[in-house]
């Protein structure tokens, strides 16, 4: 990594720990995209006991990605399908790759991964962390992509940004 990719890199670390604001956030996003070429940035943060239903305590805050994708993911109830959350809820603030959380739980999640493609949301990183086993507070953060377009540095930088942006 050159010596000006490492202060971008440190730059984002920096944004992540002093973010307060929908604007902070989305100048994260603009520094993440200029240092290692991501397409998209989701953030979903959610507070549900057991018994609640998810998507009504949910906030969510995307760049980059199409306003109708929450909409459609929320009126097609995904939560109960989407392989990432499902691969998600086995690991313990592991990063996950959706390419692997495709193969292991795509099946009976076809119209999930179709409706997702058409939306560009092929391949990403999610990293989610429970915060809280009182409330059930839940938050991920996840980056889109197109592997064709990123390096193998850029892959290392993103997995090594998403837990200081989580």
């Amino acid at each position: 990594m050159s010596s000006k990719s490492l202060n971008h890199f440190i730059e984002i670390i920096d944004a992540c720990l002093h973010a307060r604001t929908d604007e902070d956030i989305e100048n994260i996003w603009l520094l993440m995209q200029g240092l290692c070429n991501i397409d998209g940035l989701i953030l979903f943060v959610a507070e549900s006991a057991a018994e609640v239903d998810l998507e009504s305590t949910t906030v969510v805050r995307a760049y980059g990605i199409n306003d109708d994708w929450n909409d459609v993911y929320v009126a097609e109830n995904f939560t109960r399908v989407d392989p990432v959350i499902k691969l998600l809820l086995e690991t313990d603030g592991e990063l996950v790759s959706w390419d692997e959380a495709y193969r292991k739980y795509g099946k009976g999640a076809e119209k999930f991964i179709a409706t997702a493609s058409n939306f560009g949301l092929l391949e990403g990183y999610t990293l989610g962390t429970k915060s809280n086993d009182f409330t059930g507070i839940a938050c991920t953060a996840s980056v889109t992509f197109e592997s064709k377009n990123l390096t193998a540095d850029d892959h290392a930088v993103v997995k090594s940004l998403l837990p200081h942006l989580n």
